[in-house]
């Protein structure tokens, strides 16, 4: 099936519940995530090794209590 493309925002909003309502599920269920990439500028965005890092340290900072014997986390002593 071809779907035609979208003029309005209204329209792309619209295609969220009804063409893309699958992706709309995934994506609210964190099994996407947006990705800026060209056309934005360098000096407004971190390139990539600093944003992965930056990443990294946010979910290593969020990680549960619970989850200190994970295989993940880097030992301190």
């Amino acid at each position: 099936m071809t779907v035609e493309p979208v003029r309005t925002v209204a329209a792309v909003l619209e295609r969220f519940g009804t063409a893309f309502s699958a992706f709309n599920a995934a994506f609210n269920e964190g099994q996407y995530v947006l990705w800026l990439g060209s056309g934005i500028s360098r000096d407004r965005v971190k390139n990539v090794a600093e944003l992965l890092t930056s990443v990294v340290e946010h979910l290593r900072v969020k990680r549960p209590e619970s989850d200190g014997d994970s295989r993940y986390l880097i030992p301190t002593s």
